[in-house]
Order: C-alpha cells, then structure tokens, then sequence
C-alpha cells in the first residue's frame, strides 16, 4: 500500500473505481461510520486505487476485510486473502425517488 503522506484519496459512488484502506495504529486520523449511527476514529495507514476486475492481495492475516460497510471477513494468521471489485453491484437504491414513484403510480392504494 502507497504510505499515506497526510492526504487521504477521495473518490465519489460514481466514479468508475474503489479504495482500498489499510488501517491500523499509526496513520492519518479520521472519523469514519462503522455502522449505521455509529462512529469511531480510525487510523489510515496506506491506501491504493482499486479498478474493476483486477484482483488485488491483501496483507496476509490475521486481519479483517470490511466490505462495504456491511460485510466483514476474517482472515487467520498466515493466510492470504485478494479482493476484487466488480462493475455489477452493489445496488444503491435512490428511496426518494422510489417513493415518488410509487406515489405517482399508486402503487401503496387500494
């Protein structure tokens, strides 16, 4: 992972990549959501640019992948794990435009 010199990368839902994030205990601070409501302050230690398709190893463990903010995965000592981003998912579901609609539709009436 590229060492963090201070700034982290952003990218955006609709950029057409992911970021991988190392954390551990030394690195940049930032408060990040770790589940719905909740909060924490982490440390980034490395970053890297993940593009559709290509697969990308991940420090061997123990350590824990967290998946998009949902899903997390374990992986032991001694093992290697690789991730690779998919173009096809996940669904983002815009609500207030589903419930518009629906409305429009009528589809909650009876």
């Amino acid at each position: 992972l590229s060492s963090i010199g201070g700034q982290l990368m952003t990218i955006v839902p609709e950029e057409p990549r992911g970021l991988l994030l190392d954390l551990g205990e030394e690195g940049v601070s930032v408060t990040a959501p770790i589940a719905p409501g909740m909060f924490r302050t982490v440390r980034v230690s490395g970053q890297r640019v993940l593009a559709f398709g290509k697969e990308h190893l991940v420090r061997p463990g123990p350590c824990v992948l967290a998946l998009d903010g949902e899903r997390e995965v374990e992986v032991r000592k001694g093992c290697r794990a690789s991730v690779r981003l998919a173009e096809m998912g996940p669904y983002v579901v815009d609500v207030p435009r589903t419930m518009e609609c629906s409305r429009l539709k009528k589809l909650f009436c009876s």
